[in-house]
């Protein structure tokens, strides 16, 4: 009698784990949307602010320990001249003595950061 019951749970068990998945079964979810002003600027204080300040005049804590001064990013100078797309690809890639952040932020927290960065335009 045991042995039946076993086999009868052992073919239930693998007819339900032949079941086809339906509808319900749980989906990766869809891509997070854009940062709000407050979560843009979270992430930049945690990957940011040490280097570039809490201004992004440059003079974060760390500043003086690179070997090339970080961007200031209130200059209008550099402001007018910065294309969107080089500053992803620095931010994501790096340069100089600025790490690259691509495998610690995702394209929609880059995002944020570029927003907070153009928001220290004078």
């Amino acid at each position: 009698m045991r042995r039946l019951l076993a086999c009868s749970l052992l073919l239930l068990a693998a007819v339900a784990c032949q079941q086809p998945r339906d509808a319900a079964t749980p989906q990766p979810a869809p891509a997070q949307g854009p940062l709000t002003d407050a979560q843009a600027r979270a992430v930049y204080d945690r990957a940011c602010m040490s280097c570039h300040g809490p201004t992004g005049k440059g003079n974060g804590p760390r500043a003086a320990m690179l070997r090339t001064s970080p961007t200031d990013f209130t200059d209008p100078a550099w402001q007018a001249q910065a294309q969107d797309d080089a500053l992803r690809a620095v931010i994501a890639q790096g340069r100089g003595s600025m790490p690259p952040f691509k495998h610690r932020l995702n394209p929609q927290e880059i995002d944020g950061v570029l927003r907070v960065v153009r928001a220290f335009a004078p």
